[in-house]
């Protein structure tokens, strides 16, 4: 039988009230410290039972203090619930008859904390009153020990391990009183000043902030979770320098703790098979583990050295800033989120693997007391994976509520923006912040993406804080919006805005289409973080990497093509009476072998006779020497000083050895066409628009490498038409015989027996029982 409370006879009770409430003396505060402690050595119940004589000793004033903490510490190891209840009964009456003594309250909160992540379930125990959890018991009686006495070493330990385990959590009310009362203190611990940096920064009081964790550092505090702290606050205040110098100086000689702190600050961003490889790295290997993370990510995003880092900086102060859930501490009771606006009806069915996703706790040590509960609303989630929106559009109520219950149109505003700055990035969100609905567009993995948000009440109806897997179906102007942003969803929003027959409009196929590309993008959007620049005004920009030649030649190069429209382009008056287009183009690449990187800025000028027309492009390539290995790489071209209008990121482009079989990237062309490049010392006419006619002959170079001279090999060559495209894979095979280490083969085939549609065009190598494989895509239209 669990112990329960025991109401004390009124007279009893009478004469307890009329004791003197005398403090703990030194000697006894002492004597318990040492008894906790000893309890604390011990690993196993065996180890305990040695001190059980132990705990039956001592004065009356004391026994009963030492036989809870031994019962305390025997339910914890033991995971024995009836001897914690027995610790409470203790507590709770050692707590009674000596109103002034700290140690009661804290055995409670110490009790209170295992039960809480032992994962017990609350019922009706001593210390606890009506309706409370663990964790709120654990907060009210550290709060009434430190306020018997603020300098009990023990409770402010306890306190401040839960404090700053809470990272950026707001606070409530019990947590609060306790941290201002832990103040009151004259000498201040260094993490006592970490979590008064996180309160300053969270009321967005940088400036000190950033003081308080200077004043911890002087402390000796845990350098690299403070310095991580700094990073935030410092770009908080729009200083970029001196954040990212901070991030890089925490990880100096990072501890378990400053582990810790970077894993948590990653796990917002990164899936958990990314984390793996974080937790398998070294204390010694952390540094250079995010250097080469972060520079991947650089390179990926077309950024100077430290840019992306900055970037994740950034996105942090802007998200923890204006997208935090309100009252978080209220949200902890649901195993799913809900949706029943989404009106599940004919041919939609229910997507509930995304929204038990997204009730699942967020990152967060696993020493936090409040780790169920939500920071972050889901634009949050978004905005630190993916940025700034290109675009968004959002829906305000008449009355302001989220419900979309108000008679006639309701207005709609749509907003195309690019990388405002940060006061405008907050204006932005907290005018969001009054709407009833919003949608944010992404350019992702080389596809526009959608997001849409409304309120819930899991997650707040104050705001659009919760990711839906798509639009509620009656909401019309927000899909007319939407399709105006996004091309995907132009169909299905016509349909929407028109459509007058009998069917439901959830089983029209161009609605289905819709809902399908939706949930399939929430999917991917919490999945996967994005490192692609803003594009303000996309071009529709034909963007290309090909990756020829080998080490053994000393000849790896990156050729590089582009096709951009001019349509979309700005020109601008020559003396000559002639039009230019000046382009600005950023080339990066990272090496994941060694780590070695490029990054090229260079300008392209051209000059034409008119501004352009429909179907007029600008065309040219570039060649980069590279070295052995698996590159990543990733094409920016812009006009405006602070705009991108294409943008590419192509992966694994691979540069061989050269000594055993390997083919290089197929590099297509079309005859005639330009730009010519010279192939193997032959001219080789490109085709950067990737597109061909039924009667235009796909052109195809490519490099064979590894086989010696007079080696008679295999050619495949096939054309698989993708999903979508009618009619079956053509096949053609030859024998060719090798010219020495680095064969160059050029093909000419013939596209007449295909559909319009796209194609994979895949040529496979054999030789003996090895064969290599390229491959390339393809269109063909009428």
């Amino acid at each position: 039988m669990p112990w329960r409370r025991r109401a004390l006879p009124m007279l009893s009770l009478l004469c307890l009230l009329a004791l003197p409430l005398a403090a703990q003396s030194p000697a006894q505060r002492l004597a318990l410290a040492a008894w906790d402690d000893s309890l604390q050595r011990a690993a196993t119940v065996a180890d305990l039972a040695a001190l059980d004589g132990d705990a039956r000793s001592g004065d009356g004033e004391l026994r009963q203090l030492r036989r809870a903490l031994y019962a305390a510490r025997r339910g914890e190891l033991g995971h024995d619930r009836g001897a914690l209840e027995k610790a409470l009964f203790d507590f709770d009456q050692a707590s009674v008859r000596h109103r002034r003594w700290p140690w009661p309250e804290y055995g409670v909160a110490k009790v209170m904390t295992v039960l809480h992540f032992g994962g017990y379930i609350a019922t009706r125990s001593d210390g606890q009153v009506e309706g409370e959890s663990h964790a709120e018991a654990t907060w009210r009686h550290l709060r009434d020990a430190i306020t018997r006495d603020v300098s009990m070493v023990e409770a402010r330990r306890l306190a401040l391990r839960l404090l700053v385990a809470g990272g950026d959590r707001e606070l409530p009310s019990t947590p609060q009183q306790l941290f201002d009362r832990m103040r009151a203190a004259p000498a201040p611990e260094a993490d006592l000043l970490l979590v008064a940096g996180r309160l300053y920064r969270a009321r967005r009081q940088f400036d000190s902030s950033v003081a308080a964790f200077d004043q911890a550092l002087a402390l000796g505090g845990d350098r690299g979770r403070l310095q991580l702290e700094r990073a935030r606050s410092l770009r908080s205040l729009g200083d970029s320098t001196s954040a990212v110098a901070a991030y890089w100086e925490g990880l100096k000689s990072p501890s378990a703790t400053e582990r810790t702190a970077y894993r948590t600050d990653l796990a917002w961003i990164l899936p958990p098979d990314s984390l793996a490889a974080f937790d398998r790295v070294s204390s010694d290997s952390l540094l250079p583990w995010l250097t080469r993370f972060w520079g991947v990510r650089d390179m990926r995003s077309a950024k100077t050295l430290n840019g992306r880092l900055n970037e994740h900086l950034r996105r942090w102060a802007v998200a923890y800033a204006n997208f935090r859930v309100t009252a978080p501490w209220r949200r902890t009771m649901y195993s799913r989120v809900e949706f029943g606006f989404e009106g599940h009806g004919a041919c939609v069915s229910s997507y509930s693997q995304l929204y038990q996703r997204l009730a699942a706790a967020p990152p967060h040590d696993s020493s936090d007391i409040r780790g169920r509960e939500q920071v972050l609303d889901h634009r949050g989630l978004i905005y630190l994976r993916h940025g700034e929106p290109i675009g968004r559009t959002e829906r305000f109520s008449v009355t302001g509520a989220s419900a979309p219950s108000q008679v006639g149109p309701t207005p709609v505003t749509t907003q195309l923006s690019y990388n405002p700055g940060p006061s405008q990035q907050e204006s932005a969100a907290l005018a969001e912040s009054r709407a009833a609905t919003t949608s944010w567009m992404y350019w992702i993995e080389g596809e526009w993406r959608v997001f849409f948000f409304r309120g819930s009440k899991a997650f707040g109806m104050q705001a659009p804080t919760t990711l839906t897997s798509y639009l509620p179906l009656d909401w019309i102007d927000e899909w007319l919006a939407v399709g105006r942003m996004a091309p995907m969803y132009a169909e299905a929003a016509a349909k929407l805005g028109t459509y007058t027959g009998i069917e439901p409009v959830s089983c029209l196929s161009a609605v289905k289409k819709a809902i399908k590309i939706s949930r399939e993008d929430a999917t991917l959007g919490l999945a996967t973080d994005s490192d692609s620049p803003p594009i303000s005004h996309p071009w529709d920009a034909v963007l290309n990497v090909f990756a020829v030649g080998s080490a053994r030649d000393q000849d790896g190069r990156a050729l590089i093509t582009f096709a951009l429209p001019t349509k979309l382009l700005t020109a601008s008056p020559r003396d000559s009476g002639r039009f230019g287009f000046d382009i600005r183009f950023r080339l990066s690449g990272f090496n994941r072998k060694d780590g070695s990187r490029f990054q090229i800025d260079t300008v392209r000028r051209f000059s034409a006779d008119g501004t352009g027309g429909k179907n007029q492009f600008l065309s040219g390539l570039f060649e980069v020497p590279i070295e052995p290995g698996e590159w990543d790489i990733s094409v920016l071209a812009r006009q405006e000083r602070d705009s991108a209008g294409g943008f590419a990121e192509i992966r694994s482009r691979h540069i061989p050895a050269g000594t055993t079989l390997a083919i290089s990237d197929l590099v297509t062309g079309i005859a005639p066409g330009r730009p010519v490049w010279q192939a193997g010392g032959t001219p080789f006419p490109l085709n950067v628009l990737g597109t061909w006619k039924a009667q235009s002959p796909v052109e195809i170079y490519y490099e064979i490498y590894g086989l010696a001279a007079g080696s008679e090999y295999r050619e495949a060559l096939e054309l698989r038409p993708m999903p979508g495209t009618p009619g079956k894979s053509i096949v053609l095979g030859s024998t060719g015989i090798s010219t020495g280490m680095t064969t160059s083969v050029r093909r000419s085939v013939g596209l007449t027996q295909l559909k319009p549609g796209s194609y994979r065009l895949i040529v496979t190598v054999t030789r003996g029982g090895s064969s290599v494989v390229s491959e390339r895509p393809i269109l063909v239209v009428k």
